[in-house]
């Protein structure tokens, strides 16, 4: 007999955050890039990413009636996602992905995802990414207070799959540092690199240790749920009360691997407890995994052989948004729709 994974009607109204949201410049900017031979190879390499999570493989057609439909613009076509699915608020992140064209520019800038949030200062949060070991750190931590004393910013990115250190690497401890005393909320990419040129061994859970243990003010939410490694996340998150432990992307595998998302879900909820855990899609916000997530509910045999509770409504509402909107200082309340 099939296990009943979505038994309960869901609520309509939580506050929903998307922490990880890539408002790529629509519909076309790809293309410039796209004769890059590491585009091609890059392309090739999400394949496994792409089938082990959501079980498709994602291509760059964009067309189809729900392509019709999203605005041709940004960050318009990000807005129109998150009012299709219910989210409310969400953290904007550049996408540099320098390994798709030898290096020769950027997708995205910290200074266009702030034009978004400038744009949209109720529904959007730019969140820079200042690739701290790529430049001279001087410029880096400029940068920074930069944009935490102008634009008021309350988060940023730290991407290891581009870095050219481990995340626990001295040469880094300067951007730690000005990082918590500028209070921001780091969120950094957890787990397999996934991508051509992406460098795993610096996205490591592990090396986590020594910055919380160095930096214990410090806000550090980790996404992915630092998958294959989501035991060791899931203890260090449990251990240190700076560190959040992040569903984006891994939250995929709920619509159609919901057993394998239950026991890596379960010992997040274990170990970290449901303050600790946060929300997100990665990309744009999915309506699907959404909806789902609102009817989860651990089966009855996880509960007794795993010793999982079941979840509740005031635990899905702390994952949905609560928490990140708590350590980010922002208002946790519904915001009115753009596209009605």
């Amino acid at each position: 007999m099939a296990t009943n994974y979505f038994p309960e009607k869901p609520r309509d109204d939580y506050f929903i955050m998307e922490c990880e949201a890539h408002p790529i410049p629509a519909p076309d900017c790809l293309l410039d890039v796209a004769y890059f031979k590491s585009f091609a190879k890059f392309i090739a390499t999400t394949d496994g990413c792409q089938r082990g999570t959501t079980g498709k493989i994602r291509t760059l057609d964009m067309s189809g009636e729900e392509f019709e439909k999203m605005p041709k613009t940004q960050p318009e076509a990000l807005i129109w996602s998150m009012d299709k699915s219910g989210c409310d608020v969400a953290c904007c992140i550049p996408e540099f992905f320098y390994n798709t064209n030898d290096h020769s520019k950027p997708w995205m800038t910290n200074g266009l995802v702030q034009q978004y949030a400038d744009k949209y200062p109720d529904r959007l949060l730019a969140c820079p990414n200042f690739t701290p070991s790529l430049r001279d750190m001087k410029d880096v931590l400029w940068e920074m207070e930069y944009f935490a004393k102008e634009k008021n910013c309350k988060c940023l990115k730290y991407y290891p799959p581009e870095e050219t250190v481990p995340m626990n690497d001295k040469l880094l401890w300067p951007f730690w540092e000005k990082a918590e005393e500028l209070g921001y909320v780091v969120q950094i990419h957890a787990g397999m690199a996934y991508t051509y040129r992406g460098r795993t061994k610096f996205c490591m859970p592990l090396q986590l240790e020594d910055v919380c243990n160095d930096f214990f003010d410090l806000k550090i939410h980790a996404f992915h749920m630092g998958w294959p490694w989501t035991d060791i996340l899931c203890v260090l998150a449990g251990q240190f009360p700076n560190l959040y432990l992040g569903l984006s992307w891994t939250q995929h595998n709920i619509k159609w691997r919901p057993r394998h998302f239950a026991k890596l879900f379960g010992q997040a909820m274990l170990w970290c407890t449901a303050d600790k855990i946060i929300w997100g899609c990665d990309g744009e916000p999915d309506a699907e995994s959404i909806e789902a997530f609102k009817r989860f509910q651990f089966p009855e045999d996880l509960q007794e052989d795993y010793g999982f509770k079941p979840i509740t409504e005031d635990d899905k509402a702390k994952i949905f948004g609560l928490n990140l909107a708590r350590i980010l200082g922002i208002e946790p309340t519904k915001r009115e729709k753009v596209f009605k």
